[in-house]
């Protein structure tokens, strides 16, 4: 997840992210970083935020995907 979304934000301004889904900046720093992982709450609008005019059913997919499969390897590291 982390390394997808440092590549899909390079032109985001992520203080606009962070407005639009209500969050901090930090929190999308901490997302690149990756070292903390969006809600469920927050990915929607996420997905929302990023491709206003595609499909957000198929974006939300692919992003929750990528979400677990960075979960399931922190609790395979653990």
């Amino acid at each position: 997840f982390a390394s997808e979304l440092k590549e899909t934000l390079s032109t985001v301004n992520k203080s606009e992210l962070a407005r639009s889904i209500g969050c901090h900046r930090d929190t999308i720093c901490k997302w690149q970083k990756g070292k903390q992982l969006p809600t469920i709450v927050q990915l929607l609008p996420f997905v929302k935020y990023l491709y206003p005019e595609h499909m957000h059913a198929k974006a939300y997919l692919m992003w929750s995907e990528l979400v677990l499969a960075q979960y399931q390897d922190r609790l395979d590291n653990k």
